[in-house]
């Protein structure tokens, strides 16, 4: 009995310190998950998590709970999840797994973490997924910059044809860089370098010297050699290398390091330098131009010797000199406000070692280096004193030119037929009155051409095409509605028999076509004064020799009426009525021929009008005719003949009247315009045709059957007597208007 319980007891006893073994390794287990900077956790077979640890919380930014809510994926960005899914699948099965994804934490940054996935086993099944993870951002970042460096390295090498070799003396290994073998011809994959295989591409005639450069290099600890190399197609590149030893802390020499580059295409380049160099040489000391280079700052660092012969000083005294010191100083203010470009033109006056200035046109170029700073200003002056000198002759002739056609209102312009572009000096826009443009099309033109001279010109103008000059006469209408007479003229340039210029010239005449016009006026004026004047005299010899037997006749057939009552009184009355028309005819023909005694003095026009209407007021009633009157209130009086007015008025209403044998309205207004006082007379007649009207006014011309043509001949004397005018303007069908000026006293 005692045995068992002793049995008991040391089973018990057993368990418990089973149990306290198995709770110590748990909590070392847990210590070791909580203070582990790897982050740690367990997931279901589906995926979910299950725990983790407080690495794994600090590297997602959630909390645990948070953490249990959400599965595998749902934490990987999406580009890697079905990536990790795979992995994840193959743990599911029993593998142990090493994965690199990208995880995302909750401020949606991401992280590439490296993780392990260990099945869990209970019972021989696998119940959960246990994942050790650690952050490898940094190190990937590490590895890109290094894969970079490498890449670049690569690439540098590439580019400046430039390899590098490592050789181990005491193993006699060799390693070559990809660059080497492609310098060699010689593919990486095929054979291990060896010195041996070097010397093998190496030009015969340079291997001994190559040969006793290393071995030289063996007791110098370095290297510094040019050789050619014989490629695998045959051509022959030239190379330079250089190396070193390096040696153990027995000054034993253990390896030997160094490049080598393809130096072909850089010494041809330089063999192509020095012959631009010469060449360069040969052209700037034989150049009748000046070469200059200058610094930054302007000072001259080298001149050609052309500076001898256009400005007289030796190179050497302009070396080190600024060179704008040299330049006018007015020309110096006005580039100093220019902008200039990298490569550029200007021009400006130098002074010459005598004093004097010479022009210079100079094309300069500034060289800069890879920051993009000038180093040097290369220039190339050209004494153009002598073109300088002809633009100035042509603009004092071109200004000549110009203030000539200004003073003679001449213009001159070029049409070129193929594209129709018309050149315009600056005179013809004037003529036109138009600002100038750059250039003028024949649409513009013909805009700008009278429309009833427009036609004519544009047939003008489509002749000239075909080289025919031409001559014409035409009138223009300015933006302000002036009309000018222009002349025109223009011939055509022929090459090789086409048309391939036409130049002309184009006259404002506007003030010689008003002086002719009013020469033609004035010589109509003496012509008519002339006819007035002789047909006075004619008037006055005429009715001097009716007068006495007309009044005889007049006499003698009043007393035979009177005696001869029996005879038929019909034919005395109608003799008597004749006599007194010859009588009335007699006495204007005195009124013409005999100067008048004017009484002037001031009067109302109104009244005047007035009294006439009420002489005609029967042959008004008997033509029934309507009398309007516009007059206008305030007209002032004017200073006038008041008989004189009223026989001119009493002519106009009664050819007014007379004009209307069927009736109709006659429309008199009185109107002060400041200037002058002007009366119209309107009425409704037949009117009168264009090539009778012109000839109204002259002697014995009427349109009347009984008329004489002397009525308006002596109104316009008249009216022409009081400083004023008188014009008439008719249309058929519609009536004929008059119209009278008086002066404002």
């Amino acid at each position: 009995m005692r045995n068992k319980q002793a049995a008991s007891i040391g089973l018990k006893y057993s368990d418990q310190m089973e149990l306290q073994r198995l709770q110590t390794i748990e909590l070392r287990y847990q210590s070791l998950v909580e203070h582990n900077t790897a982050m740690m956790c367990t997931f279901d077979l589906a995926g979910r998590l299950l725990s983790c640890n407080p690495a794994f919380e600090l590297a997602t930014g959630y909390r645990e709970e948070e953490l249990l809510l959400k599965s595998l994926e749902s934490l990987i960005v999406d580009s890697e999840r079905i990536h990790a899914s795979d992995h994840f699948e193959r743990a599911v099965r029993g593998e142990s797994v090493n994965l690199i994804t990208r995880m995302v934490n909750i401020n949606g940054q991401v992280q590439d973490i490296g993780v392990k996935l260990i099945p869990v086993y209970s019972l021989d099944q696998i119940i959960e997924i246990h994942a050790v993870g650690k952050d490898i951002t940094e190190q990937k970042k590490l590895e890109e910059q290094l894969r970079r460096s490498e890449d670049s390295l690569a690439l540098a090498q590439r580019i400046a044809r430039l390899g590098n070799f490592d050789v181990d003396l005491l193993t006699r290994r060799m390693h070559w860089s990809d660059e080497m073998f492609q310098i060699l011809d010689i593919a990486p994959d095929q054979i291990s370098p060896s010195y041996e295989m070097f010397l093998n591409h190496v030009h015969p005639e340079d291997r001994d010297y190559v040969s006793s450069s290393v071995k030289q290099a063996m007791v110098g600890s370095r290297f510094n050699i040019e050789f050619r190399i014989v490629c695998g197609d045959g051509s022959t590149r030239l190379c330079h290398s250089r190396g070193e030893l390096i040696v153990d802390g027995t000054g034993r020499a253990v390896r030997a390091v160094g490049f080598m580059q393809d130096i072909t295409e850089k010494r041809q380049e330089q063999e192509k330098l020095l012959e631009v160099e010469q060449l360069y040489n040969l052209i700037s000391e034989n150049a009748q131009d000046i070469i200059s280079c200058s610094a930054p700052d302007g000072t001259c660092v080298y001149v050609s010797p052309a500076v001898r012969t256009l400005l007289g000083y030796d190179p050497e005294e302009v070396l080190g000199q600024r060179v704008a010191a040299s330049w006018h100083p007015d020309d110096l203010a006005e580039l100093m406000k220019r902008t200039f470009a990298d490569v550029d033109m200007f021009s400006c006056r130098v002074r010459h070692k005598k004093g004097h200035y010479v022009w210079f046109e100079t094309t300069f170029k500034n060289i800069r280096n890879e920051n993009g700073d000038i180093q040097l200003v290369v220039g190339v002056g050209r004494d153009i004193t002598e073109r300088m000198q002809a633009e100035e002759l042509l603009r004092q002739s071109q200004r000549r030119l110009a203030l000539a056609q200004r003073i003679a209102h001449i213009g001159n312009w070029e049409r070129n037929p193929v594209d129709d572009i018309i050149y315009w000096s600056d005179e013809m826009y004037r003529i036109f009155g138009l600002e100038p443009l750059t250039h003028m099309t024949l649409e513009q033109i013909l805009n700008r051409i009278h429309p009833d001279d427009v036609k004519l010109c544009a047939q003008l103008f489509t002749v000239a095409v075909l080289g025919n000059p031409y001559q014409v006469e035409y009138r223009i209408i300015r933006s302000n509605g002036e009309v000018r007479f222009v002349h025109s003229q223009c011939e055509g340039q022929l090459t090789e028999g086409q048309v391939v210029s036409i130049i002309g010239t184009t006259q404002d005449i506007t003030e010689r076509k008003l002086a002719e016009q009013a020469l033609q006026e004035s010589e109509e004026r003496w012509h008519k004064s002339e006819k007035l004047s002789s047909i006075g005299q004619l008037a006055a010899g005429v009715a001097h020799e009716i007068k006495n037997p007309l009044t005889s006749l007049k006499g003698f057939t009043q007393l035979l009426q009177s005696t001869h009552k029996a005879a038929r009184q019909d034919y005395f009355d109608i003799m008597l009525k004749e006599l007194d028309r010859i009588d009335w005819i007699v006495g204007e023909m005195l009124i013409l021929a005999k100067p008048q005694v004017h009484h002037f003095e001031l009067k109302q026009l109104e009244p005047l009008i007035q009294d006439v209407v009420t002489l005609l007021n029967t042959q008004v009633i008997l033509n029934n005719i309507e009398l309007i009157y516009e007059f206008e209130s305030d007209v002032p009086l004017i200073y006038c003949e008041a008989n004189q007015l009223k026989q001119v008025f009493l002519n106009l209403i009664k050819n007014a009247i007379e004009s209307m044998p069927e009736g109709g309205r006659i429309v008199i207004k009185i109107k002060d315009d400041g200037e002058q006082i002007r009366i119209r007379i309107c009425d409704q007649g037949e009117g009168i045709p264009a090539d009778r009207l012109a000839k109204l006014g002259e002697p014995f011309y009427t349109t009347k059957e009984n008329g004489t043509g002397l009525g308006l001949m002596i109104s316009q004397k008249i009216i022409a007597a009081h400083g004023g005018t008188l014009d008439l303007f008719s249309e058929l069908g519609k009536g004929t208007t008059v119209n009278i000026a008086l002066p404002r006293t």
